[in-house]
């Protein structure tokens, strides 16, 4: 995710200060526009509106879909063409150089886009009396991959793991036991929390590619009562903090899998289904930790249709996987939803959300935290490069190519100090916070004050709070 929203703020900073406030660029398509001009007018209406995906759709557009077609008028596209690229796609897919998945969604790019050629609401995106795609058979279908959960077991041995440190821990339970996606955890606040009558809303997300809040996904907002034994951390949690504030400060998104995934192994949690990524199986990611919980509420007996309500999904055969998904495990599964053990209970004030320990309890993961502090952004040799956006700031603010030697970190942001890549070391995300300011301030001063706006969306852009 830190990947999208640098690449996100960096292609869009120049346009920013210019950008329409309703509808995007949606100007009368000119004579001729080809394929590739309609789809960047109709990315920009879907930015306007706040969809978070847009700039992974542009991506695979680019990749599967503007080779075949992109030059060729819209108003021209016939039956064939369509058919051409689900040709090309499946090709792919054939020589094993993509995914069935990946060409699934550019096919849903490619529909949904020229659905609107017809039927947008946006007059000026009607170019077109007929829809192409319609009645045109996709791009071939594979094998779904098993979703991953915990049994309870697992979940109480991470739970019970003084090598994972408790803000994870609670982390981990809430995402479970309140059966939420990480943007609506990340965008639950105290006064959400009702905990004299045991009640939680969840009326809100957040849209990491632009650092702020938005409705949930489907725009389903949701009420329903707490798991009994989620409680106690609750209003331990509470004491100490403000109504308004957040119930937990999550990390980076793009780094939570792999993170619960090294904590897993830390509890001794190894089970190989967890890890296994083939044609069949994922592995784990921060996601499942929600459809652990869901998967928990079935394996309960609980009524699919609470069920479906609770989890916030729009369509009931959603919820119908993870109802026969426990009628395979009925009467071979623990008890679910378990009591909290007492340890998440405790005082987490020195705990660090980004997986350093800050108790002075060391482990061998934290022992090798002793790098540079990026928050020293006085030292010459500190720089910051963001690769996927072309992007290079050195340490006198100076914009620059990329370093094309260096390797990219996974988070596509990656902070180096002389030498060093920080980006396999633990900690970076609290280390991105706290040497934010001045480093986006130096930015600002350097470039002037005239770049001041746009920089200040970049900053928070791709380093996010």
């Amino acid at each position: 995710m830190a990947r999208e929203k640098a690449k996100y703020w960096s292609e869009n900073a120049r346009g920013l200060e210019q950008k329409p406030k309703r509808g995007g660029n949606t100007s009368a398509a000119s004579p001729g526009e080809t394929v590739s001009e309609y789809f960047a007018r109709w990315n920009a209406a879907r930015d306007v509106r706040g969809l978070v995906s847009i700039h992974k759709e542009a991506s695979t557009f680019r990749i599967h879909i503007e080779p075949i077609i992109g030059t060729k008028p819209i108003a021209s596209i016939t039956r064939a063409d369509i058919e051409a690229v689900v040709e090309a796609m499946d090709a792919k897919v054939a020589a094993g150089s993509h995914s069935w998945q990946t060409m699934q969604r550019a096919w849903v790019i490619a529909t949904k886009m020229f659905k609107d050629t017809l039927r947008s609401k946006i007059a000026a995106l009607r170019v077109r009396g007929d829809n192409p795609c319609a009645d045109v058979a996709g791009p071939d279908r594979g094998v779904e991959r098993a979703k991953s959960y915990l049994y309870p077991s697992e979940f109480l041995a991470l739970m019970n793991s003084d090598r994972v440190p408790l803000h994870w821990r609670r982390m981990i339970a809430l995402a479970v036991y309140l059966y939420v996606r990480a943007g609506e955890l990340e965008a639950l606040r105290w006064s959400d929390v009702d905990l004299d009558h045991g009640v939680i809303n969840v009326n809100r997300g957040m849209d990491r590619l632009r650092a702020r809040e938005k409705s949930t996904k489907g725009k389903l907002a949701r009420r329903f009562a707490l798991e009994e034994n989620l409680l106690p951390l609750l209003r331990a949690m509470k004491a100490k903090a403000d109504p308004d504030a957040p119930v937990i400060r999550m990390v980076c998104g793009q780094s939570l899998a792999r993170i619960l995934r090294r904590y897993l192994k830390f509890a001794g949690v190894t089970r190989p289904e967890l890890f296994a990524d083939d044609e069949t199986r994922k592995p784990i990611t921060f996601h499942d930790l929600r459809a652990t919980g869901i998967t928990w509420m079935a394996i309960r007996g609980d009524d699919p249709i609470k069920i479906m309500r609770r989890a916030g999904h729009a369509d009931f055969a959603t919820t119908q996987r993870y109802v026969r998904e426990a009628e395979q495990l009925a009467g071979r599964f623990e008890p679910v939803f378990p009591p909290l053990p007492a340890s998440l209970l405790g005082d987490g004030d020195h705990d660090d959300p980004s997986g350093n320990r800050q108790d002075g309890a060391e482990t061998s993961e934290n022992q090798a935290n002793t790098s540079p502090r990026l928050g020293d952004v006085d030292r010459p040799d500190v720089r910051l490069v963001h690769v996927d956006a072309e992007l290079h700031l050195d340490h006198d603010g100076h914009r620059g190519p990329p370093l094309l030697g260096d390797q990219q970190h996974d988070d596509g942001i990656r902070p180096a100090v002389g030498g060093q890549d920080l980006g396999e070391v633990g900690g970076l995300d609290a280390r991105l916070r706290e040497g934010r300011d001045r480093l986006a301030e130096r930015v600002v001063q350097h470039l002037g004050g005239q770049r001041r706006p746009v920089l200040e969306q970049l900053h928070q852009g791709f380093m996010g709070d």
